[in-house]
């Protein structure tokens, strides 16, 4: 590749996104969510207006991260947030279940994450040779 300048430009390394381009975040994340609602059924929990599920658990996510409190905040702080909020809708007050519930969700996230079935092959493409790119 040439660039404006008439000097050839090429690249040693390439980085990726990872969350939803090398591996599929979203079936991770409704695998966890469901585990998290389960661990919640089973401490007792119950929401106003019927059983904890993952999709409840989602919602309860995306109110908690619009609230302005959590501009610019991490994920991670989020979820945890997030769950303490499920947890104090259920009417539950033990501030231990919150967190325990949050291990288990960050820890059955990570162990779910797989690739897309493409992706060995175009790393294995893409590797051992420099790249140019458009510019």
């Amino acid at each position: 590749m040439t660039s404006r300048a008439g000097v050839r430009r090429s690249y040693g390394a390439l980085s990726f996104d990872g969350d939803g381009t090398p591996w599929d975040f979203d079936s991770a994340m409704r695998q966890a969510l469901e585990d998290a609602a389960r661990l919640l059924r089973e401490a007792g929990a119950f929401r106003p207006g019927g059983p904890v599920t993952a999709g409840w658990l989602r919602e309860v996510r995306d109110h908690v991260s619009g609230r302005e409190e959590f501009r610019g905040r991490t994920m991670e702080s989020i979820r945890l947030a997030s769950f303490r909020r499920a947890v104090a809708e259920c009417g539950i007050s033990d501030a231990g279940l919150a967190r325990e519930v949050y291990e288990t969700y960050m820890q059955a996230r990570w162990e779910r994450l797989r690739t897309y079935q493409e992706v060995p092959g175009a790393l294995a493409a893409l590797g051992g040779r420099p790249w140019a790119l458009p510019g």
